[in-house]
């Protein structure tokens, strides 16, 4: 069981700032948080993930993918099993350019199968790690969001039978020195 749920995770990763290029000329967009624009083609603008996708949606701008969501460096990041360039949001944000901007990223599909393996990957460091765990912490480096709220129930419940057992490993040394 997920304590958060995925659809949370991407609504918190929609307000990450993405680059776009608008289609058309918008004026400035006064919002609550932030105004953004004046939008003038062929100049790029920086919006939130949910803005972009409200524009795109309305053919007002195309979405220019990150640097690290293009095929060179996602493949790159797999030979060397180096992520520490990934978001701390990738997942959720891959999803959700990928569901709604596939004509503005090249090599789509390709992506998406690299976006899988890499979190193949970083899942099976964090399995290989298991054997690290103790009652006092555990050290993972660079998991994602959304890999942190997969793994969190299955940490916070092994922690507490650690600590159980160590608890109890503890009463029983110290009834025996009692006994003596």
């Amino acid at each position: 069981m997920n304590y958060v749920k995925e659809e949370e995770l991407a609504f918190l990763a929609e307000n990450e700032l993405i680059i776009v290029a608008p289609t058309v000329k918008l004026p400035i967009l006064y919002l609550m948080g932030n105004n953004y624009g004046p939008f003038q083609p062929p100049l790029k603008e920086k919006v939130p993930i949910w803005l972009a996708i409200l524009l795109r949606n309305r053919n007002k701008c195309r979405i220019v993918p990150p640097e690290w969501m293009k095929v060179e460096k996602l493949s790159d990041m797999l030979t060397k099993k180096n992520f520490k360039s990934l978001p701390f949001q990738y997942l959720e944000i891959s999803h959700l350019l990928l569901g709604c901007a596939t004509a503005d990223i090249p090599n789509s599909n390709t992506i998406l199968t690299l976006i899988r393996e890499i979190y193949e990957i970083r899942k099976a460091t964090f399995r290989a790690k298991i054997k690290d765990l103790n009652s006092d912490h555990m050290l993972i480096e660079d998991l994602g969001m959304m890999e942190i709220n997969e793994f969190r129930p299955f940490v916070t419940t092994s922690f507490n039978h650690i600590r159980k057992l160590n608890d109890s490993y503890k009463k029983k040394d110290d009834d025996s020195d009692s006994e003596f």
